[in-house]
């Protein structure tokens, strides 16, 4: 530990070039980052299947409309504006004329509504 430098709690050694380490640091973020939003998704996926009454541990792969309105609060015809519109990026299936969400789109959506900071 005598010729390494520490960089935000990680060892560095001496010989590698601070943009390197830099650029290993940015990318040790992004990892961390994505790994943080990854457990935020799946607490969210067991947050819906409560809500609908699934058990979390077998929570369904999708949701009718009517459900996927429940778990965002919102009315079902303002689901049908944002599908009409793309005002958000909501992925649905459509077979027929019936519409489907998966839980995972639903929960990653939520996610990347949710913040731990105000400003």
């Amino acid at each position: 530990m005598d010729e390494s430098h520490r960089y935000s709690n990680i060892l560095i050694h001496p010989t590698l070039h601070s943009f390197h380490a830099k650029l290993y640091l940015i990318k040790l973020h992004q990892l961390r980052k994505r790994m943080d939003n990854y457990h935020i998704t799946a607490s969210i996926k067991d947050e819906i299947a409560l809500a609908l009454g699934y058990d979390p541990k077998k929570p369904p792969v999708q949701v009718d409309d009517r459900d996927a309105a429940n778990v965002l609060g919102v009315k079902t015809s303002t689901l049908a504006v944002w599908r009409s519109t793309g005002r958000y990026d909501l992925p649905y299936m459509k077979v027929g004329r019936l519409i489907r969400y998966r839980v995972s789109d639903l929960a990653d959506f939520l996610a990347k509504f949710t913040t731990t900071k105000t400003a």
